[in-house]
């Protein structure tokens, strides 16, 4: 019998948190370009410090880019992890006051997230 690593079996991100999976690279440099402070990055040994987290993540989606940029890392890092199909929940009325409506946002997404998965040959969902 052949044994296969584990890492090297495809696998799929379902219901994974778009804002919460913010790299946190990305989470500290939109919020010391809008001036937000963020709770510190150490993991998540409750709810309560993701929810921070998360909070502080959608706190720092501004602009559409930042948006797009969003969708493109968590994409790349799915790709990176062995994916072949990531499927982000996303709830757009956080982004209705910066982004635009609930539809313009979610437009924004399902668009940046198929073309970061085709160009990375993946495949892509939104919850």
């Amino acid at each position: 019998m052949s044994s296969r690593s584990l890492s090297a079996l495809p696998k799929a991100h379902l219901h994974i948190h778009l804002e919460g999976a913010m790299r946190p690279e990305t989470l500290a440099e939109l919020a010391l370009r809008y001036g937000i402070e963020v709770p510190p990055v150490r993991g998540y040994g409750s709810f309560t410090e993701f929810a921070g987290q998360y909070r502080a993540a959608c706190a720092v989606l501004r602009t559409p880019d930042d948006l797009t940029r969003l969708v493109r890392e968590v994409v790349e890092d799915a790709a990176a992890a062995g994916a072949v199909w990531v499927e982000p929940q996303f709830y757009p009325p956080h982004h209705s006051g910066m982004i635009g409506s609930p539809a313009e946002s979610t437009r924004l997404v399902a668009e940046a997230g198929r073309a970061a998965a085709a160009e990375l040959g993946i495949g892509f969902g939104l919850m």
